[in-house]
């Protein structure tokens, strides 16, 4: 699991914390210095700590549900930053600043008072050099975390989990039709006749390998989406869209996997989804080595305002944005 904030869970029903004691618990139960009898009781530990967790985030997707019956639209948010790949891959910083700072953003900033921010799903692949997450105030009393400056590790951006991840997101920001889904990722991006990106687990064909493999279709899965709620649907994509020779030259025609299969249903009445790429085809995307990438600065600094279609108040700094007014910017 990798839910890490969700709606009205605070102080002991933090949802943050108790991922962090999951990741501690396992990290324990790993140490091979630790005895046998001292390794059982670290297992025992974190296998409280996942129950816990578990039932935490049962309780949430249930008061999601509980909310969109209640004719209740929310926002939900699934972010991922992929700086750290397995198979030779390049490692890359600013993706992970990038993921990092949309999720500040969002638990700080975002405001929707029709589709309040309901859940933040988060994974993240961190470079070994840039460590995990140091998430300061007021992010980290937002999140519940104990001290105004903790460390929150994310859980790995395989290709496996950001396919969970994405089920369960979709699947509870289907609650409400109204509801607004958000897919945001950094990484590593690369075309072949469309966008595909890269997973942690990510391998691309080359001498020794003759096909790609963990590869996101991202364009097909919005495509998958047609029929799937809710009706306001945003990708955000902050990667590359370059050209590599040996993925050119190999023969398979899809070098991809979208996250989610077509279903036979009927398409939405009316949806309203978006794909925003932060690159032009065969082109890069750049960002600081320390700090976001700077698609994902003007992303949400259009977000804010600089995207606006009207204003909200005349009286106040709030301005309205919508989708169509995000693209034309």
């Amino acid at each position: 699991m990798a839910l890490i904030w969700a709606e009205s869970f605070k102080d002991d029903r933090a949802i943050a914390p108790h991922w962090l004691r999951v990741v501690e618990t396992k990290k324990r139960a790993e140490d091979r210095s630790l005895s046998h009898a001292e390794r059982g009781q670290a297992l025992e530990e974190h296998e409280d700590a996942v129950a816990e967790y578990d039932a935490l985030v049962s309780k949430a997707e249930s008061y999601f549900e509980n909310e969109a019956n209640a004719g209740n639209p929310k926002t939900h948010a699934l972010i991922i930053g992929v700086g750290r790949y397995q198979n030779g891959i390049k490692e890359v910083t600013t993706s992970v600043h990038g993921a990092r700072t949309f999720a500040e953003w969002m638990l700080t900033k975002f405001y929707h008072p029709e589709r309040p921010l309901a859940s933040i799903e988060y994974l993240e692949s961190s470079p070994d050099d840039l460590g995990d997450w140091i998430v300061e105030d007021p992010v980290a009393s937002q999140m519940g975390l104990a001290s105004p400056r903790a460390t929150l590790p994310g859980e790995p951006a395989t290709f496996e989990n950001i396919e969970n991840a994405f089920e369960r997101w979709l699947k509870r920001s289907g609650f409400h039709l109204e509801n607004a889904a958000f897919f945001y990722f950094s990484g590593h991006g690369v075309w072949k006749a469309k966008a595909f990106l890269l997973a942690e687990d990510a391998q691309l064909p080359d001498d020794n390998q003759q096909s790609a493999k963990n590869l996101i279709d991202i364009q097909q899965t919005e495509v998958n989406l047609f029929n799937a709620p809710p009706s306001i649907q945003c990708f955000f994509i902050d990667a590359c869209q370059d050209i590599p020779l040996a993925l050119l030259q190999n023969l398979a025609p899809n070098p991809g996997d979208a996250l989610k299969k077509p279903a036979n249903a009927p398409a939405l009445a009316q949806r309203d989804a978006h794909l925003y790429f932060g690159s032009h085809i065969a082109q890069e995307a750049f960002g600081p080595e320390n700090d976001a990438p700077f698609f994902t600065q003007e992303l949400m600094a259009c977000l804010e305002h600089r995207a606006a279609a009207e204003v909200l108040d005349e009286n106040s700094d709030l301005w309205v944005v919508r989708t169509d007014s995000l693209w034309s910017d």
